[in-house]
């Protein structure tokens, strides 16, 4: 046996849930996961002290774009 793992949307799931029940029973196994539901990342958790000494943010943007162009 070989093992496929496919992600569908919900929209089509029941006509390829029908189409996998309809196939021999000798020759498959459905193994179902369900949706799992993914949590928004909590950044108040994290103290990030990176930007805080960019006195002029655009102007530091500015001077990064500028070495892209070089």
């Amino acid at each position: 046996m070989r093992t496929i793992r496919i992600d569908v949307n919900e929209n089509i799931l029941d006509k390829v849930m029908f189409f996998l029940k309809h196939l021999p029973k000798k020759d498959i196994r459905i193994i179902s996961e369900e949706k799992q539901e993914q949590h928004p990342l909590d950044m108040s958790k994290y103290k990030i002290d990176t930007f805080k000494k960019i006195q002029d943010p655009v102007e530091w943007q500015r001077s990064i774009r500028n070495e892209w162009e070089r």
